[in-house]
């Protein structure tokens, strides 16, 4: 048999098409993806340190750019973000400018159009910039890393298209990058800072008014560089990935929910990796990592296996000494593509995504609990463009088998475990399916239902007497509870009274039948409570005897009808289900 990838723990492929190179202003440092023109299609803007200009590109939405158009910039631009500013619902611009200790800010306009609106003095050297709503005003706010002075400025947005430094953060030595992310269980954006200088990666967390606290600092390999900040492992909760440009790695630390972390775990790249992104590049359902390599010209894809560890990296050639990438759907094929701004040859490379899309495999399991048990599950595979090589399940967590047919295991009657089936295909290129779930739940087991009325002693009453019933299914859950008093017509409810009117027309006893029916109708086998009544100090009245006669199905009423002398003929009644 064929050992699934999954089940060996080995991560899918992905391919590249060979990089197009797009010419743009001299070293461009990093780059801003998004939907300049309002077309539909996403467009990239690189920030060209040399040229003191941002080049926008236009993307055609079938992977092709056009030629470069240049706004200018503050002295030295080396980060780039995009974002709406103004509120105006068009996407801006702002740059981090080394030279100029500076945030310049540039307004679109929607059709591609750039105007430079002004300049936001912040500490020295700002290498990059990331842009998030740190007050919690519904207005984008931004933060620098001001490689000069170790510190970090937080500017707070107006949602008019300006801001102003509020907080200064000292952060540690030579920070180049920073990301903005959710490190622990509040609704505030926080911040991680690799002190290149320091060898630490700082966590710090926001307060929700604009306001940080220094969560932890975390040792790191010599020359920690830039961070990316996601998920990697499916836990829900935030990690890190650190560019290390000594000895060229890339460190994984896993987050613990609180703005700490732990690792780091560390793989090898290329030559002086420079930024990285995080981004599924191999469709399986698990981010993965891309990083620059600046001194050799490439790109290095590390697939992740699943649980927040990588495989060995794949490079793809790009241009000259690489410094950022970004991922994006260029081509609209649902697949994300890279661009790359190579400082040493002044372009953008764009590579196409072509890692086959994998099946898509569904099941015809019951959705819930269900009554009658299934023999098996089915699984059926699709994928039109490459065709189905294998699927492969495995039942509660046990060895992984190929096929689509799922035996199921004897129901253990009484248990309330449901049976889980994991599954997913492989498609003849390679392309592996993120796992998915099923769950067959069988339930046999009727309600049980119990009332506030002793069943063994009856109580004997010269008022009103209120009753509750009680019913509890702890598998499908109960449905409906029915009862009825004195054989008369069923009724849905759980609460009920048997009055005593003072004159004691209503005086003897009286049986209440009821039962439960739970959500696959499951139904419980009726249960019988007593009430006496005895407004008065009397036998029983005509109407008690009235109702004797057909009770005769209830032991207790027929001893009571033996002893009135009456008749015991039973009286069948239909119950609701």
């Amino acid at each position: 048999m064929v050992v699934p990838a999954q089940a060996m723990g080995q991560a899918p492929v992905c391919t590249f098409a060979k990089a197009v190179d797009y010419s743009v202003g001299a070293y461009p440092t990093a780059l801003a993806v998004a939907d300049f023109n309002e077309d539909g299609a996403l467009d990239i803007a690189s920030c060209n340190s040399s040229a003191n200009t941002v080049s926008l590109i236009i993307g055609d939405g079938q992977g092709r750019f056009s030629s470069a158009t240049d706004i200018a910039t503050g002295a030295q631009p080396w980060g780039i973000v995009a974002g709406d500013w103004n509120g105006d619902g068009h996407v801006d611009l702002a740059t981090a400018d080394r030279a100029g200790n500076t945030v310049s800010l540039l307004r679109g306009d929607g059709h591609g159009g750039f105007a430079l609106t002004g300049a936001v003095a912040v500490g020295t050297a700002p290498f990059s910039l990331t842009e998030a709503d740190f007050n919690a005003d519904g207005a984008v706010d931004l933060a620098t890393a001001n490689n000069g002075s170790g510190t970090t400025s937080i500017l707070l947005g107006s949602g008019t298209g300006t801001f102003a430094v509020s907080t200064t953060l000292k952060v540690g030595a030579s920070p180049f990058w920073i990301a903005a992310g959710r490190l622990d269980a509040d609704a505030s954006d926080d911040l991680v800072i690799p002190a290149s200088g320091a060898n630490l990666v700082g966590s710090y967390l926001g307060d929700g008014s604009g306001g940080f606290t220094p969560a932890g600092l975390f040792p790191t390999d010599k020359g920690p560089y830039s961070v990316a900040v996601g998920d990697l492992n499916g836990d829900g909760i935030e990690d890190l990935a650190v560019t290390i440009r000594t000895p060229n790695l890339v460190s994984v630390f896993i987050g613990d929910g609180n703005g700490g972390f732990s690792g780091p775990t560390s793989y090898p790249i290329g030559v002086f990796g420079k930024s990285v992104a995080i981004a599924d590049v191999n469709l399986d359902g698990h981010p993965d990592l891309v990083v620059t390599n600046h001194g050799d010209a490439t790109v290095s894809v590390l697939v992740n296996a699943g649980d927040g560890t990588f495989a060995p990296r794949v490079n793809f050639g790009v241009g000259t000494s690489p410094y950022f990438v970004a991922a994006g759907d260029f081509n609209a094929d649902g697949r994300p593509d890279l661009a790359v701004a190579d400082g040493g040859s002044s372009t953008v490379s764009v590579l196409l995504n072509t890692t086959p899309t994998p099946p898509i495999t569904t099941d015809d399991a019951l959705d819930g609990w269900t009554a009658v048990r299934p023999d098996a599950v089915t699984l059926t595979a699709a994928d039109p463009d490459d065709g189905v090589a294998q699927t492969y399940f495995r039942i509660d967590g046990g060895a992984w088998q190929a096929g689509t047919v799922v035996p199921l295991p004897p129901h253990r009657k009484g248990g309330i475990r449901p049976t889980q089936i994991d599954y997913y295909s492989v498609d003849t290129r390679g392309a592996v399916e993120a796992a998915k779930t099923a769950f067959v739940q069988v339930d046999v087991t009727p309600p049980l239902t119990v009332s506030s009325v002793d069943d063994e002693l009856e109580p004997i009453s010269a008022t009103d007497v209120g009753v509750t019933l009680f019913p509890s299914d702890v598998q499908a859950g109960v449905a409906a509870t029915f009862f009825r008093i004195d054989l008369g017509d069923w009724q849905s409810g759980t609460s009920l009274v048997v009055p005593a009117p003072a004159d004691g027309s209503n005086d003897g006893l009286h049986v209440i039948d009821y039962y439960s029916v739970d959500r696959v109708g499951n139904t419980e086998v009726e249960r019988t409570c007593w009430v006496t009544i005895a407004a008065q100090p009397s036998v029983a009245p005509a109407s008690y005897l009235s109702f004797l006669a057909p009770a005769a199905t209830h032991p207790r009423t027929r001893a009571h009808a033996h002893a009135c002398g009456v008749a015991g003929a039973a009286l069948t009644r239909a119950r609701p289900r």
